[in-house]
């Protein structure tokens, strides 16, 4: 069977739902994923949690994803419609081999798509590739399946609960963009002792407000105006799915993803001294420094959830957050990127502190960055373009080269790297002082210029 190549990303399989994700399609991933599964854990009737979010088109999807699981001998246990940590979630709590979460993430609502995981780590890069060839093949299995319904939300909600508690009431604003957090994340947050305003907290899958991207400044407009409006501690917004937390804190200001993970390292490394703390390569270094000041030690790794993921569990690294909002949390939990017990916590830790939010950020060392910034090329020339930045700045800088190249300069740093998932190379910049910053923007036009690359916008 022929498939849209694109559709088949390193970290999960996501398109335009009337261009790309025909009944036969699905039918015939549900097959391929349960035959995969059935290979991976010996197991000929793999049970396989399945979880669906709030678009229109998850429905129908559900049906006959589930169709094609059956068909290969799979026991799906269907958990209903929840957001992904959820579903992460029940791969745990359940007796699973491992599951599938329907869902588009940060995507418009035309898009939806599918994350396929074993029980404690997601397929990735070769692994979604080898679904792929099994559908190419039709090379699947068939079985006696079953279906069956298992909601898990309140064992989820009750699970929370038990692991958070607030010291005193907070005060926080909430937007989960008409998605997955609409279900239940407000109820969640006043159960463990918040108080919680909401905004766009009705289920929504055409996502009307706003996209569902707490972390661009755009998409978190109105909770910025109503946190300052209300004079609340801070601001809380959800991806479309879950597994990404976007902050505001206490005047307004959006809070980056590498903040918010020194707020949450600072308060890991108080639950386990000297230990270790994973941040990707985006991450300012301010991050790095105060990983240091505060006992822990720093490690940078790789972008990409996944990736992260299995790293942390390799290693045994309790903590580790990324840019983009995914946070991992290894420690009494099982290492997946919850953005509902992310919010939770992060009420916690404002709760035990005198601190506002704004005052915290503010105790990091600031340093003048970029936005990340995406120039858009070939597949082809987005490796070329590393490859060479590489060559160029390895023989003149000092360079860490996990992911692209990240070029240590005297007063600041300069990343390069090739998306995983679309033809874009990643560019993203920091400097002690304004100079600084316009001296290493200018080190890397000279290099993009070198390679014939125009047009580059930093978008400051």
């Amino acid at each position: 069977m022929k498939t849209p190549a694109h559709i088949f990303r390193e970290y999960d399989v996501r398109g335009l739902v009337e261009e790309d994700l025909s009944d036969d399609l699905v039918r015939a991933l549900g097959r391929a994923f349960a035959t995969f599964m059935r290979r991976a854990s010996g197991s000929e009737r793999p049970a396989l949690a399945l979880g669906w979010d709030v678009r229109p088109s998850s429905a129908r999807l559900r049906d006959r994803l589930a169709e094609g699981m059956v068909a290969a001998g799979a026991r799906v246990v269907d958990i209903g419609l929840v957001p992904t940590p959820v579903l992460y979630y029940a791969c745990h709590r359940l007796p699973t081999e491992g599951g599938v979460m329907i869902t588009g993430s940060h995507n418009p609502p035309e898009y939806n798509g599918f994350k396929l995981g074993y029980r404690d780590l997601p397929l990735s890069g070769a692994e979604i590739q080898a679904v792929r060839e099994l559908i190419e093949a039709e090379d699947w299995d068939a079985g006696e399946g079953a279906l069956e319904e298992r909601p898990i939300t309140d064992d989820y909600c009750d699970m929370v609960a038990a692991k958070v508690r607030l010291s005193r009431p907070v005060r926080v604003v909430l937007d989960p963009a008409n998605a997955t957090g609409a279900l239940f994340a407000g109820d969640l947050l006043e159960r463990v002792g918040a108080v919680v305003d909401r905004i766009y907290d009705e289920v929504d899958g055409t996502f009307p407000n706003h996209h569902p991207d707490p972390t661009v400044d755009l998409y978190v407009t109105d909770l910025r105006a109503r946190v300052v409006e209300t004079s609340a501690e801070a601001g809380i917004g959800l991806d479309g799915d879950c597994d990404r937390i976007g902050a505001v804190d206490n005047r307004g200001k959006l809070v980056r993803g590498d903040q918010l993970t020194a707020i949450f390292a600072r308060d890991q490394l108080r639950r386990t001294p000297g230990a270790r703390i994973l941040f990707d390569v985006k991450s300012s270094r301010a991050l790095e420094e105060d990983i240091r000041d505060h006992g822990g030690v720093p490690f940078m790794w790789k972008t990409g959830h996944s990736l992260a993921k299995q790293k942390m569990k390799e290693d045994g690294i309790p903590f580790g957050g990324e840019m983009s909002g995914h946070l991992f949390f290894f420690d009494d939990y099982w290492g997946f990127d919850d953005a509902i017990f992310a919010a939770c916590r992060l009420c916690e830790i404002l709760s035990l502190s005198e601190e506002s939010l704004a005052e915290k950020v503010g105790s990091l060392k600031r340093y003048f960055s970029t936005p990340e910034v995406r120039l858009d090329t070939t597949e082809e020339k987005k490796w070329q373009l590393v490859i060479a930045a590489k060559e160029y700045f390895g023989s003149r800088y000092d360079t860490v080269d996990i992911d692209g190249v990240r070029v240590a300069f005297d007063h600041g740093w300069a990343l390069l790297r090739a998306s995983n998932t679309q033809p874009v190379v990643v560019l993203r910049a920091e400097g002690e002082s304004e100079a600084d910053l316009r001296e290493i923007k200018g080190e890397i036009e000279s290099f993009l210029a070198s390679q014939r690359v125009d047009g580059m916008s930093w978008g400051t």
